[in-house]
């Protein structure tokens, strides 16, 4: 548990930075990245980094900047391959919370011992993003 942990928090802080290539090294390509809107198998490194890219153009939009995690479960589905439940917490420079999310994740541990992202679900983020970005709107 305190690897996945420690796996969540540095995908964390790759996203507080903007760095996709940190992002990326995160998964195992082939990935499956899938939400009620989408499902996709990004079979390369290069449309991987062009979906991730996006998906922080679309953050920064909504004036997140500063990410935090909270692994809620770690379930072994085999001896090297976990499901994971992670609560997002979302929030502009100033440290102010402007969402939360969760996101469902099946882990595997490599032959090395390291962790890679293989299936990602977005439970419940992208409504909460476009709920944001539409509410900012409105705003303004």
């Amino acid at each position: 548990m305190q690897q996945m942990r420690e796996f969540f928090e540095q995908y964390a802080t790759a996203y507080s930075k903007g760095d996709v290539a940190a992002i990326c090294a995160k998964y195992h390509v082939p990935v499956v990245i899938i939400s009620d809107k989408s499902k996709q198998v990004y079979s390369s490194t290069e449309r991987l980094q062009e979906h991730i890219q996006g998906w922080i153009d679309r953050l920064k939009t909504a004036g997140i900047e500063q990410f935090e995690v909270d692994v809620r479960q770690v379930m072994p589905l085999s001896e090297n391959i976990y499901f994971t439940s992670v609560k997002w917490h979302c929030s502009d420079r100033s440290g102010q919370e402007l969402m939360d999310c969760f996101c469902s994740y099946t882990v595997q541990r490599t032959e090395l011992g390291d962790l890679s992202l293989l299936v990602c679900v977005l439970d419940d983020e992208e409504q909460k993003l476009d709920a944001l970005i539409n509410r900012q709107g409105n705003e303004n």
